[in-house]
């Protein structure tokens, strides 16, 4: 196994004095799992990962900034809720914490560098397909008895070993995964014959999203929309989440925006939106100007009401609640 240092450069903007500094003790702890991280002022250039506060207009605007070039984000939020795992984290996490959303940042981003290997991992961090990098190697992911490959280039997940699907995705938040890059040679000589079952990675995160206690590795972007309709299972798939996917397919908007559309709850609006980009099916490009805010203006005319009503109608007859 690869025992080399590796190096990342991590840009921090409109840290309040307390993340700061832990964020810095967090770094040089790191040094210890073989990550050498150098810390910089956000400048825009490219970087491994940007570490912001969303509540500071030097954060917010980096964070905008990062999303635009598809970098990485942990976030300091007075709002969050300090559950492990999410990509964002309260002022006043602690030194360990900040340093295990530092590692699973870092991880989502280092799948193009052959040869690394970022110890103690979580899977759910590398299943990944918002990065949209066409060179991104293959991972072989193992934990006790199981054994996996990740091609995030093709979205797929080769098991290596006969397992219920289900109880992979029960482990997938446990932190002690390891993590090898595998290049093309290796992949074809040592793997690829040893491949059981293969499966898209995409519907992985809306069976994964269901699940309540389950903490999603990002937030969603400022403004997002749909661009292809998911592969769900509808009879697991709450109503509600119907009905802002088929929002999302229509046109981009807002969390806000989203939440007056339709009437679902916040939470539950940045979950579907926060699934939509880990899947990978969150449409490129998107652009907030002028002419976005002039269609705003004129939703109503242009809204499928009656497929938004089906969505609604035939969620509710899959989940036993009648007509609506």
């Amino acid at each position: 196994m690869p025992t080399a240092t590796h190096r990342f450069t991590v840009a921090f903007a409109g840290l309040e004095p307390l993340p700061a500094t832990r964020l810095k003790v967090a770094s040089a702890l790191l040094l210890a799992d073989l990550l050498d991280i150098r810390l910089v002022p956000w400048t825009g250039a490219q970087v491994d990962l940007l570490v912001a506060d969303g509540g500071a207009p030097e954060g917010v605007q980096a964070i905008r900034a990062a999303w635009a070039a598809r970098l990485p984000v942990l976030t300091f939020s007075r709002e969050a809720s300090g559950r492990q795992g999410e990509s964002e984290l309260r002022p006043d996490a602690s030194v360990r914490r900040i340093a295990e959303a530092l590692k699973a940042g870092l991880a989502a981003g280092h799948a193009g560098q052959p040869g690394v290997n970022l110890r103690s991992l979580r899977l759910i961090d590398c299943l990944r397909l918002d990065r949209r990098d066409p060179g991104a190697r293959r991972l072989l992911m193992e934990l006790g008895l199981f054994r996996v490959v990740i091609d995030p280039a093709r979205g797929q997940l080769h098991m290596l070993r006969r397992m219920p699907l289900d109880e992979l995705l029960d482990h997938v938040e446990d932190p002690r995964w390891q993590s090898t890059v595998l290049d093309e040679a290796d992949w074809q000589r040592l793997y690829r014959d040893d491949v059981t079952t293969s499966h898209a990675i995409a519907p992985l995160w809306w069976r994964l999203a269901v699940r309540p206690t389950l903490a999603l590795p990002v937030l969603p972007p400022a403004r997002l929309q749909l661009a292809a309709w998911p592969t769900l299972d509808l009879a697991n798939t709450p109503p509600d989440w119907l009905a802002v996917l088929a929002r999302l397919r229509d046109e981009d908007y807002t969390l806000a925006e989203l939440v007056i559309q339709t009437g679902v709850a916040p939470h539950t609006v940045r979950r579907v939106m926060s699934v939509v980009q880990l899947s990978g099916l969150a449409l490129m490009d998107v652009q907030q100007g002028p002419a976005t805010r002039a269609r705003r203006g004129n939703v109503e005319a242009r809204q499928p009401r009656a497929l938004l009503r089906l969505v609604r109608r035939l969620g509710r007859r899959l989940l036993g609640r009648g007509q609506a």
